[in-house]
């Protein structure tokens, strides 16, 4: 594949700069311990936080999500207070608005709790917080996520999904889609889809602790987006929007600031649809979500990406000013892992890039207080 005389030193640079300096978020157990399904409870009027640290935060935004459980063995209804803190760029602890989950009272079952909040920076340490009013809250659990969301590439890098021979991970994928090119109106068009399977080896095969996972059977959807112009061999395509959804649950949301098409990657990668994707909401009620944050935000080099297959080639046809529509042969989220040994400059690129990415360990240390303090954490 040639790219060298189409990227140019802007473009090299480009490439580089999107690189996160270190893992800097995941999926956070709450409370935390070490007995699985553990636990804790509130007095009335009593806090809690639960404080994971941080290094070298980057980003373009934060996301905090907690999904969970309490029980209410009152008579009478309560209100589960919620919030996260973070120290903002100057050193000083700041809060987010609180969120207010209700529990009906004479109920002795778990009832749903959650709460989400997005910052527009990331910060180097975030906390979750929580306050019982004026009765006893008991059995609180759930899991906490705080992702930092890169910038995607302004050049989606042809590459392998995850599931390569150099590691696994977590791959969605669905049958049978469509796509469409508008060669009047330069719109790129896919039909909605349904998720027919999962797993954490990146095969098409269904793993059955998915079985259960609510995301199967959910619906994918991508917005139109509008031809930029050729690259390389391919062509760019600018500006949509991919949400994943079920019964007006939406389980992720992201941008799509650039698409690349392109045959020739076909080959090396087996695919020719390299979208790089920009998080910006997810449900940590399905498992696979869980699992599809925690390992983007525990690998940095691989970022999150809409990956797909034409049935046809499709290039030629768009550089002809021609519309088309073809089959997917695959359509799926995943993301970039390390390509094979390079033969090219694209390949040199890649690899310098998407190198192995350490998994950084992060443990939540309790605190219990009666009221928010103001000081800087430290």
């Amino acid at each position: 594949m040639q790219i060298q005389s189409l990227l140019g030193k802007s473009l090299l640079l480009s490439l580089v700069l999107f690189i996160p300096e270190a893992a800097i978020a995941q999926v956070e157990p709450i409370p935390g311990g070490p007995i699985p399904g553990d636990s804790f409870n509130l007095n009335p009027n009593e806090s809690r936080e639960f404080q994971p640290f941080l290094n070298n935060p980057s980003g373009i935004r934060k996301i905090f999500s907690f999904v969970g459980q309490a029980t209410n063995r009152n008579e009478n209804s309560t209100n589960l207070t919620i919030f996260f803190d973070y120290v903002d760029v100057d050193g000083q602890k700041k809060f987010t608005p609180e969120t207010m989950s209700p529990l009906l009272g004479n109920n002795n079952n778990p009832q749903l709790i959650s709460a989400k909040y997005t910052l527009d920076f990331c910060p180097p340490i975030v906390s979750i917080d929580f306050r019982a009013s004026n009765l006893p809250i008991n059995n609180i659990s759930g899991s906490f996520a705080h992702l930092c969301v890169q910038k995607a590439p302004e050049i989606p890098l042809p590459n392998l999904k995850f599931g390569s021979p150099e590691g696994g991970a977590i791959l969605v994928d669905s049958i049978a889609p469509k796509i469409r090119f508008d060669s009047t109106t330069g719109k790129l068009s896919f039909t909605d889809v349904t998720f027919n399977f999962a797993n954490l080896v990146g095969n098409e095969t269904f793993d059955p602790m998915f079985v259960s996972d609510p995301i199967i059977g959910a619906t994918m959807s991508v917005t139109d987006l509008t031809l930029s112009g050729p690259i390389g061999n391919g062509f760019l395509f600018k500006n949509g929007i991919l949400t994943i959804s079920k019964n007006g649950q939406n389980f992720l949301t992201a941008d799509i600031p650039s698409l690349l098409i392109d045959d020739e990657a076909l080959s090396p990668f087996g695919n020719n649809i390299f979208g790089g994707l920009e998080i910006t909401d997810f449900n940590l009620s399905s498992q696979f979500i869980q699992d599809y944050i925690s390992f983007i935000a525990d690998n940095p080099h691989s970022p999150p990406e809409l990956f797909g297959r034409t049935s046809i080639p499709v290039t030629n046809l768009i550089r002809n000013n021609q519309s088309f529509e073809s089959t997917l042969e695959l359509q799926s989220i995943a993301a970039s892992t390390k390509v094979p040994e390079p033969t090219s400059t694209l390949g040199l690129l890649a690899l310098g890039t998407l190198g192995a990415a350490s998994t950084l360990k992060r443990k939540l240390k309790p605190s219990q207080s009666t009221e928010k303090e103001t000081t800087k954490v430290s």
